[in-house]
This record gives structure tokens, C-alpha cells and sequence, in this order.
């Protein structure tokens, strides 16, 4: 009896430490943590970003809209680096890829790699490109599907600057 108790009470522990995190995205909730690597295979989380406004970009190559706003990101990255932070993550490329088109681009924010899609999962990504716009307290705010005349996009990642 007293086995099962404490089987019963662990179990309830381990569940709620797993529930910590969201795993869904939901809008004005906390944004579901990454599981994507860059393409060393290092760990990236929302946590290394604290205080920062992020754009969370889902994208492919060989998808001209997913890859035309990636310099004008940049640039807004590099006008607020201690303000925003941009994450383009990739889970349908290969890493040999996605490495030559970094190495080419020179970007100055990470190109992830989702291997086996749990960050898309987490942030229900069904078609590329989208944007999720994740504020400085880490919560999700605008979610842009498809591709938005930069001038709009750029208007709505400013009002949380």
C-alpha cells in the first residue's frame, strides 16, 4: 500500500514538472519552449533570450517568400540587438543545406535545425512561411501565416519593440 502511495505521489510529480511548459502554442499564453538545435547540434532555448522581443520564423528553402524577408530581419535585428531577437527555424531541409545557405547569407541570428518537428508541433505549423511574435516577458503575442508586405510585418514587430 505504502508502495503504491509513493508510486502514485512521484507520478504526480513527474507530471506536473513535465506540464511546466507549455506544449501548445495559445495566444497572450507563455510561448511552448524550442526543441531545435543550430546546425552544430546545440541546444537553443527561449530562455537565452530573456527580455528580448522575439520573431520565431519558420521557413524552408527553395520558398522565395520564406527567404526574401530573412535579410530585412536581419537588419532589424542589427538596428535592436539588445531589443529583439530573431530564430528561423527549418525542419524540412537538410542540415548540408541549410549550412551552405547560411554560410552564403551570413545572418547575423540563428538557423535552427527541428529534426523531428517538435517545436513545429508545439507552435502548430502547418505551412511555411509563419511568424510568431513572442514579447519581452515571453509570451505569445501575433502569429503572421504566409507572407506579409515587409512594411506590415515590420509595423507589427515595432509596436513591441
Amino acid at each position: 500500500m505504502r508502495k503504491s502511495v509513493l508510486t502514485l505521489l512521484l507520478f504526480a510529480l513527474l507530471f506536473n514538472a513535465c506540464s511546466a511548459v507549455p506544449q501548445k502554442a495559445k495566444m497572450n499564453a507563455q510561448a511552448p519552449e524550442l526543441s531545435a538545435k543550430t546546425l552544430s547540434g546545440d541546444p537553443v532555448t527561449l530562455s537565452n533570450y530573456a527580455g528580448k522581443v522575439i520573431v520565431l520564423r519558420f521557413w524552408m528553402m527553395g520558398c522565395a517568400s520564406c527567404t526574401e524577408a530573412m535579410p530585412l530581419l536581419d537588419q532589424l535585428q542589427e538596428q535592436y540587438p539588445d531589443k529583439l531577437a530573431i530564430i528561423a527555424v527549418n525542419s524540412l531541409n537538410e542540415n548540408k543545406d541549410i549550412a551552405a545557405f547560411e554560410a552564403q547569407s551570413k545572418f547575423h541570428y540563428p538557423l535552427l535545425k527541428d529534426d523531428i518537428d517538435i517545436t513545429a508541433k508545439r507552435y502548430n505549423v502547418r505551412s511555411v512561411p509563419i511568424m510568431f511574435l513572442i514579447d519581452n516577458q515571453g509570451v505569445l503575442k501575433e502569429v503572421i501565416h504566409g507572407e506579409l508586405p515587409w512594411k506590415e510585418a515590420q509595423k507589427i514587430i515595432m509596436k513591441y519593440l
